[in-house]
């Protein structure tokens, strides 16, 4: 999904309020040609973007650039911190509590194209 969503923002199908139209059926066409057993319709590669990935994005964008203490390592894909850091952030934020073990493997993609939207 993210491969065929960078292909449309070369395309110059990406706007600061999202994406238009015909990138959600490029998707659909795409997902069917390459997953012809697990295909997805335009509605739900939408709504993987917008409830998972994006989602999932901006948390882990929150915490690499919430400033000291905080970081990433290019090479895990990883947000870094001390546990002490994590201890106190997830005190606040208990949902988030993933991102100190999980690697987000696409956020340098994301970030490429879409960190100066949000």
């Amino acid at each position: 999904l993210v491969d065929e969503l960078k292909a449309w923002k070369e395309k110059g199908k990406q706007s600061q309020s999202g994406w238009a139209g015909v990138v959600w059926t490029g998707c659909e066409d795409r997902m069917r040609k390459d997953f012809p057993d697990k295909s997805k319709s335009g509605k739900q590669c939408k709504e993987h973007w917008n409830s998972t990935l994006k989602k999932n994005f901006k948390v882990v964008h929150s915490l690499v650039t919430k400033g000291s203490g905080w970081g990433w390592d290019p090479i895990k894909k990883h947000v870094t911190a001390t546990d002490s850091v994590w201890d106190d952030y997830l005190e606040a934020h208990p949902t988030h509590s993933r991102w100190h073990t999980t690697s987000f493997l696409l956020y340098d993609d994301i970030f490429e194209w879409c960190h100066r939207y949000w």
